[in-house]
């Protein structure tokens, strides 16, 4: 250098590999959380969840998402409360998460796009289901992903776990089908 003094230095390369970050998908329309309780002639009542990965990464491992009927987190820990009302958990597998693609025709002859709730949504998306019956009434759904175990942290790793919880409310209805 210009006093003279040689200052000598270490190249170090740096590699960031991104983690997830998963969160329960909001519909463009309306921003509800994508949590529905729907039927299907093959899966009969369940409970399906779509989950969207805002980190450019692709999910390699199934993501375990729990399903309570009411707020699981009542005293506000951070860790499920012994009395929630666990329903069941469901997996969002690494083979379902899909890149948002706003222009992704119908089929691959066709000239229509796609129709969806998240239009403009260019992240990885993922559902997973439940199969459940729900009793008539007014319910809350939450949906929980990775939830904290006993000790407080989640199984797995994940850039910012505050969005990891989103709730909808659901109304069943007695209906007679024929």
């Amino acid at each position: 250098d210009t006093d003279g003094t040689e200052v000598k230095t270490r190249v170090a390369t740096r590699v960031f590999h991104p983690l997830p970050d998963w969160r329960v998908l909001r519909s463009d329309t309306d921003r509800k959380p994508l949590i529905t309780y729907q039927f299907d002639e093959t899966l009969g009542w369940h409970i399906s969840v779509t989950l969207e990965n805002v980190e450019d990464v692709r999910t390699t491992v199934p993501v375990p998402v729990a399903i309570y009927d009411g707020n699981p987190d009542l005293d506000d820990d951070n860790t499920p409360d012994a009395a929630a009302d666990l329903l069941g958990e469901l997996m969002v597998m690494p083979d379902s998460w899909i890149k948002g693609d706003p222009l992704t025709p119908v089929g691959s002859d066709d000239s229509r796009l796609r129709e969806s709730d998240t239009p403009l949504n260019t992240y990885w998306l993922g559902t997973g289901t439940l199969r459940t019956t729900l009793d008539t009434g007014r319910h809350v759904l939450f949906a929980w992903i990775d939830p904290p175990s006993e000790d407080g942290g989640g199984t797995l790793e994940e850039s910012d776990r505050r969005d990891n919880i989103d709730a909808v409310e659901t109304l069943v209805a007695e209906a007679r089908v024929q």
